[in-house]
């Protein structure tokens, strides 16, 4: 299965499947599509996103699962900063949270003992 650049897709195997080989940026995002990462393909996209088990391990926890959609371009490190630098614009100067670095995100909320 193919899947399409530009539209937001379910996070699954299934999708990520169908990612081309091809250099690339892509977004992950929550249910209600608020962008968490941005990232690149580093030369393949389908490549990328298995190398990170789906996710990247510093993402928050989603209730509704992760979604993502992506953009191929030759051009991977150049479209990422303008893509970062367009989120900050819109978001009073903040990078999306999967790309604030440091300590790494929790995926799972602690249990009670």
């Amino acid at each position: 299965m193919d899947v399409e650049p530009g539209r937001w897709l379910r996070l699954n195997p299934d999708n990520i499947a169908g990612l081309p080989e091809d250099a690339g940026v892509f977004e992950i995002a929550n249910l209600v599509r608020n962008v968490l990462y941005i990232g690149r393909g580093d030369g393949s996209l389908r490549r990328r996103f298995t190398e990170m088990g789906h996710l990247p391990v510093h993402l928050p926890a989603s209730t509704g699962g992760y979604f993502f959609r992506f953009m191929l371009t030759a051009e991977e490190q150049q479209e990422m900063d303008r893509r970062v630098e367009a989120y900050r614009a819109r978001h009073a100067g903040r990078a999306p949270l999967g790309n604030m670095g440091g300590r790494p995100l929790r995926l799972a909320a602690r249990r009670a003992a």
